[in-house]
This record gives structure tokens, sequence and C-alpha cells, in this order.
């Protein structure tokens, strides 16, 4: 399959930040603040979205005005990357209104998490353009460590992707060893407005990853074997599992654990499974993940590492 990957950051490119989802409160302008301060130390330049801060229930503006910002840092020579502000429930509003054909013709670096999932796999199945999940500025960054957000970094400058050493331990959920193309972020978030639909990545021999916000184990059964029901687990090559610290019994059903409950999901098919608490909505390091480039899992060595470079350099 032929993926289309954006040029590499350098020093004195543009970072533009716009608000695809829910609007950005007096804490999290605070929070904006301090990200932008992180980037412009590092050498880069700014660019705020014409309607950042607006506000329109529990939307940072209409859908329309949204994608205009959208649009208009992927037309902006000046920019080299797109970055979210904060996530929130209504980025998928703005999908159909995305100039696609502009990435294609100059591929950026996009970047989220949360219900950005469906604008960065969207852009994937759309244009075949890597794009990558990651931390909001808002937030997310502020929570990373120097090191996290060093090799954060290094995959824009030199394409490269490696698990932080500030991690929690990984776990073994299914020994195996697998190779294929990154896919996946928020698992609901990808269920609602990615599967299914004309903004599916491919997911034939890919290595899925999720992680979620919140949910008891029952809930996440349900989505996984909605998963199964739609014939993922017939194509993927493996699973790669992210933060699931928020993911809590809230009745007392004996406690399954949410390793057996993704076992148990999976259990007519034999691709890895492996948890890497290092991306996802907890306090977590939140490293770069690459859509689209091809990675391998293989628990026979406690690995999860990048096949190539996941930018132009």
């Amino acid at each position: 399959m032929e993926i289309i990957k954006p040029m590499s950051l350098v020093k004195g490119d543009n970072i533009g930040i716009f608000s695809p989802s829910e609007p950005l409160t007096e804490d999290r302008r605070d929070q904006l603040k301090k990200g932008i301060a992180l980037f412009e130390s590092r050498g880069y330049r700014v660019k705020l979205s014409e309607y950042l801060f607006e506000s329109d229930y529990y939307m940072a503006g209409s859908a329309e005005k949204r994608a205009s910002d959208f649009n208009a840092l992927l037309e902006a020579p000046e920019v080299k990357v797109l970055w979210t502000s904060w996530g929130g429930k209504s980025a998928n509003q703005i999908l159909d209104l995305i100039n696609w054909d502009s990435l294609k013709k100059t591929p950026k670096i996009i970047i989220g998490f949360s219900d950005t999932t469906n604008i960065i796999n969207a852009s994937y199945a759309i244009t075949k353009v890597v794009s990558f999940h990651g931390p909001h500025v808002a937030g997310k960054i502020a929570e990373c460590s120097n090191s996290t957000i060093e090799l954060g970094f290094n995959a824009f400058t030199k394409g490269e992707v490696v698990t932080p050493a500030d991690m929690e331990a990984p776990v073994i959920i299914r020994s195996g060893s697998c190779e294929g193309r990154l896919v996946g972020g928020n698992l609901k978030s990808f269920i609602l407005s990615n599967l299914g639909t004309k903004y599916e990545p491919e997911l034939k021999q890919s290595i899925f990853f999720w992680e979620t916000g919140s949910g008891s184990p029952q809930e996440i059964d349900q989505y996984l074997t909605y998963l199964k029901l739609c014939g993922v687990f017939d194509k993927i090559s493996g699973m790669l599992v992210g933060d699931l610290s928020n993911c809590k019994d809230s009745r007392d059903w004996g406690g399954r654990s949410m390793h057996e409950v993704i076992l148990d999901v999976t259990k007519e098919h034999n691709f890895p499974i492996f948890h890497i608490p290092a991306f996802g909505h907890g306090k977590v390091p939140n490293m770069v993940l690459p859509i689209g480039c091809k990675a391998r899992i293989n628990t026979d060595t406690f690995s999860f590492e990048l096949l190539e470079p996941c930018v132009e350099v």
C-alpha cells in the first residue's frame, strides 16, 4: 500500500492550533498558554486558528467554523503542523467539511487524540497521509515528562517513535509477534465515527491500537464485541492496548479484569495483544503513535517498534 508521509518539522516552522470539538474554558486556556510556551521554547512559531476560542454550547463554534479553521491551516503555506487544543464529542461533525484534497496535495502533520481519533483516522483513510495520535496542547502536554515530550518531537523531526522509559511496565495479554500498519485511537470514538463509514482506515493486516477514557469492563466488553461482530478481529494482525486506568466496575460483578474481558472477546483469534499503558486519557506519558506507519509487536522480546520513519526527513 502506498502511504504519504508529511514533511518533518524543523526549527522556525509554524504549529497551527485549532479546536475541533469542545470549547476552551478558562482553565483550559491557561493550560493552552503553557503548551504554546513549550512550543516557542523549542524554537517553533505558533499560529492560532481564527475560531479557536469560539463557544457554542458544548462545541467550539459551529461545524462550519471549526472546519474552516482546519481547512485554513491546511492551506496556510507557513503551517507544518495542525495540533488540536482539546477533545470532546463533536469532531466527527467536521469530517464531511474538510478539504481532503488540500491535505493530499500538501501533506501536513495532524495530531490529537480522544475524539480527534475521528479526524486522524479519516485523514489516513481518505488521503493515505500518515497522521498522529498524541496529546492535546491544553492539558495533556503538561502531564508529559520532558523525556516524553522529547520523544514526541523526535517523531516529527526525525521520524522515530520509541516507548517512553517512564511508562508503567507493559503486560503481555496474548503472546506472539506481528507486523502491520497502525490504526485506532479512542475506542468509542473509532466505533461511532470511523468504523463502517467512508472514514474507516484499512484494517486488513493492521495493528489496531485503542484506549478508553472511562467505562466498566461490562461496557468495554460491549464495544469489543461490536468490533468482533463487524469482523474487525478477522482482519487485524495484532492489538495494542493503551491506558485502562479509568475502567472500573461501577457494580460488584465479581471483579473481572480488563485483561480477562479482552481475552474472552478475542478467544477465537490468536493475534498478539500487548498492553502498553503509555497513551490515553489517564495520567500516562502519551507517546505519539503514527497512524498508517508499519510497526511490529514482539512479546518474546517485550517490544513494540516502528519499522519505518513516520515523516519525510
